[in-house]
């Protein structure tokens, strides 16, 4: 997979972990597998944590379940965060609007890679992760922008600022340009964390979607001006080999 997406001039690999897949030695050997593979060809793999409460989005962390997620990041940033291409993202789509708690919990994730001696790059989705997917504009990165940037440090690289592009509204576009101004505006480099520009079905059957690109392509000229990554989503991949090349073209990449 690191050689197909290096092929394709991608620079980056978003791979989700769980609680239980960062307890078994086989998830955590496919990890190694990947950093030592992305090492050599020059693709970082961006280590994601997942809760798969309410299929993997829209939860926020609260007691054991946030001291059992701090927890494990710990242990993942100790064991691989001085590998050369490693970043972490902290949380897979977590809440749903800018809330307290869901800036509380992303202050103490970050906080357990810094305070486990993690000097890389920090990649937190914002609470506004969907757009219109999300219950509401407000952006919990912008909000809380301050107590973020405390817990990172300031010593450490800026933290970066993602959010996903799901386009189903006419707004789309417009949006996503007020979302890329925002975040730019308080100081985050800033990524496309997923696009939904491809989708596999149950019968296992491949569809293309054009929204997403196109609401991309209608601001890519902010994006390529901010240095922001893009990242495709998995759908692409099948059996760990690109079968599709959906939505971009080498006219897009920069």
């Amino acid at each position: 997979m690191i050689q197909d997406l290096k092929a394709i001039g991608g620079g980056t690999l978003r791979f989700q972990m769980t609680h239980d897949q960062i307890k078994d030695s086989r998830q955590l050997d496919k990890l190694r597998a990947l950093l030592s593979e992305g090492g050599k060809q020059g693709v970082k793999v961006q280590f994601t944590f997942r809760d798969d409460a309410n299929q993997g989005s829209g939860n926020v962390l609260t007691g054991d379940k946030l001291k059992q997620a701090s927890a494990d990041i710990s242990t993942i940033v100790k064991r691989f965060g001085s590998r050369t291409g490693f970043v972490l993202d902290t949380f897979h789509q977590g809440g749903k609007s800018a809330s307290q708690e869901w800036a509380d919990m992303q202050t103490t994730l970050i906080k357990s890679a810094r305070d486990a001696g993690y000097k890389g790059s920090i990649v937190v989705e914002d609470s506004n992760w969907g757009g219109g997917l999300t219950a509401g504009p407000q952006s919990g990165l912008v909000k809380f922008a301050v107590q973020l940037k405390a817990a990172n440090g300031d010593d450490n690289p800026a933290l970066i600022g993602s959010f996903h592009v799901y386009a189903r509204e006419s707004e789309a576009s417009s949006r996503l340009a007020s979302q890329i101004k925002a975040l730019k505006e308080a100081g985050y480099k800033f990524q496309i964390g997923e696009v939904g520009n491809a989708n596999l079905t149950a019968a296992n059957t491949f569809q293309q979607k054009d929204a997403a690109t196109n609401a991309l392509r209608d601001n890519m000229s902010a994006l390529k001006a901010a240095g922001a990554d893009i990242l495709p989503g998995k759908e692409q991949f099948q059996g760990g080999k690109l079968r599709h090349r959906a939505g971009f073209s080498t006219a897009d990449q920069y």
